[in-house]
């Protein structure tokens, strides 16, 4: 869980580092954490299937291509709604 918080905290500094000027990252809390590590261990179960129908057939089908981009981007918006949840702060104002 430790390499998941380093993780966010870099993506939100690279993310916009003008807004982290005074060199304070943001706090993740632990249900924010539990959240996008869920989100990530759902991606990763539903990516494996489709890579090992891939694998099985010999060659990824435009259907599980689609079912793949598809996948990522629902994890994307997942995991950034677990994780903007609840930041406030002067950098970033307050989230509704």
């Amino acid at each position: 869980m430790h390499h998941a918080r380093a993780f966010i905290a870099a993506f939100f500094v690279l993310s916009s580092p003008s807004a982290m000027a005074d060199d304070k990252l943001p706090n993740v809390s632990d249900e924010q954490m539990a959240c996008a590590g869920a989100a990530s261990q759902d991606f990763d179960t539903a990516n494996a299937a489709i890579a090992e129908r891939a694998t099985a057939d010999g060659i990824l089908s435009i259907e599980d291509a689609i079912a793949q981009r598809r996948l990522a981007e629902d994890f994307c918006k997942r995991w950034a709604a677990c994780l903007v949840t609840n930041i406030t702060g002067r950098a970033y104002g307050r989230m509704p």
